[in-house]
């Protein structure tokens, strides 16, 4: 089950708060017993308070009645300003919503509200349409990165093998291809006693290095070249990866592979 908020929700209840904030509400703590019949309407889990404990109750105005033992102010004007900046995954199944109050809040308001302008200015969007807009762009990324694997995918099946040294040798370039994709297809090779080496490049280099034949170890070969670049590999003997930060070496990092793999073979 997906307990996700939506931040349609979330704004609502925020526009709830700051309105019982200006209405600068009282704040007032009474003792409760076990048995006072007005303890059904407020909110409370009994089973986490024990048999001889005090019931703490605080009421917010007339719009909340709750079980509480901690310090609360004496009025919601006190808080100034209540701002919620995110939510982020709790766990399975949960999420958690952060705030800050006051002058915090303030801070952190003006602070995205800054961040949303820059994006509408990029986006060359309206205020009023930069949901859809940013919804539009995620859809279109989206297919976007179905489009690469499906041509990635169509590029490994046309794929012919250089035979070196007895050895079936897969190699290709691929733009901005799924890892997943390319670790799949480099596992089946390898699988049959062959050899992949592939070089994926978007805003950085990716390469992937598998061996089903003793005669070339992964982790010994894709470090020695990547390290000609200032890149880093690792791995184990029968499959590595690794890359670089710079794309504009992406071939030459290629024939170098390759290279290294005629080396061994």
């Amino acid at each position: 089950m997906n307990h996700d908020v939506p931040w349609e929700k979330i704004g609502a209840a925020l526009e709830f708060a700051n309105k019982a904030i200006r209405d600068n509400l009282p704040v007032r703590k009474t003792v409760m017993s076990r048995d006072d019949p007005e303890l059904e309407n407020v909110r409370i889990k009994l089973d986490r308070i024990a048999e001889d404990e005090e019931i703490t109750v605080v009421s917010i105005g007339d719009i909340d009645l709750s079980a509480c033992s901690g310090i609360h102010v004496m009025e919601t004007g006190e808080l100034g300003m209540l701002f919620v900046d995110r939510k982020v995954s709790a766990g399975k199944d949960g999420i958690a919503i952060h705030f800050k109050v006051g002058s915090a809040a303030q801070d952190a308001a003006m602070a995205l509200a800054n961040t949303c302008l820059q994006i509408i200015d990029e986006t060359g969007s309206k205020p009023e349409d930069i949901v859809r807009t940013v919804a539009n762009m995620k859809r279109d990324l989206a297919l976007a990165a179905e489009a690469r694997k499906a041509a990635a995918k169509q590029q490994i099946r046309e794929m012919v093998p250089e035979n070196i040294g007895g050895t079936d040798v897969y190699c290709g370039m691929f733009a901005d291809a799924d890892r997943k994709t390319l670790t799949d297809a480099a596992e089946g090779f390898k699988s049959k006693g062959g050899v992949a080496a592939f070089v994926s490049v978007s805003d950085t280099v990716s390469v992937i290095l598998a061996s089903g034949t003793s005669k070339l170890d992964c982790k010994k070969a894709l470090p020695a070249v990547l390290g000609m670049f200032g890149g880093r590999g690792g791995g184990k003997p029968d499959f590595a990866q690794g890359g670089i930060s710079d794309p504009s070496k992406a071939k030459d990092v290629y024939d170098s592979l390759i290279a290294e793999i005629r080396k061994n073979l």
